[in-house]
């Protein structure tokens, strides 16, 4: 009887063990967040000097790597890019302005690239940027003015929209999983 007892017990623990490599196995090849036009996300990173990863995780907050992808505000495309921004972004580098073409992937990625790079160098300070992606600059102007949202006047750590600072959060989050498959 213990005999009997003891086998069932090792059958069990074995099978607890290969389950659980199982599991681990299974879980290793599946990838947490899709990556779409990786050649093209390297391209824009490179013409703005950006870190791919930042582009990628904010393609995959914004529209999980959809191109036709329109917000209920208006949006379109990977990077949801409102058309007005749009418009202004293509005045700034003197390039036709389409909207049509903001759900081709490429001419998407470009003014959605150019624009973080502008929002970089306006803001310096990488969550600041990342509020104003999401929120406009104009809203994050006025925050980095009040004290409920700033420490610094620089550095945003907060906004009065529960969304934006989901945003925020998400992207970073999605930031750490595309920063180990761009290797930066």
């Amino acid at each position: 009887m213990n005999k009997k007892l003891n086998n069932k017990i090792i059958a069990v623990f074995l099978f607890v063990i290969i389950s659980v490599v199982f599991l681990i196995i299974l879980f290793s090849l599946i990838k947490p967040y899709p990556l779409k036009y990786k050649e093209e996300i390297n391209y824009v990173a490179n013409k703005y000097q950006l870190s791919p990863s930042l582009i990628a995780s904010i393609i995959y907050t914004e529209s999980s790597f959809q191109t036709d992808c329109i917000s209920s505000k208006g949006a379109v495309g990977l990077m949801q890019l409102m058309p007005k921004t749009a418009k202004w972004l293509c005045e700034k580098q003197n390039i036709n302005y389409n909207e049509a073409m903001l759900k081709n992937p490429l001419y998407n990625l470009d003014l959605g690239s150019y624009y973080l790079s502008y929002l970089i160098t306006k803001f310096k300070n990488l969550n600041t940027v990342l509020y104003a992606y999401n929120a406009g600059e104009g809203n994050v102007q006025i925050w980095l003015k009040d004290s409920r949202y700033t420490l610094n006047g620089v550095e945003l750590t907060s906004s009065p929209y529960p969304e934006t600072n989901a945003y925020v959060k998400k992207v970073n989050k999605v930031a750490v999983y595309y920063k180990k498959i761009f290797q930066f």
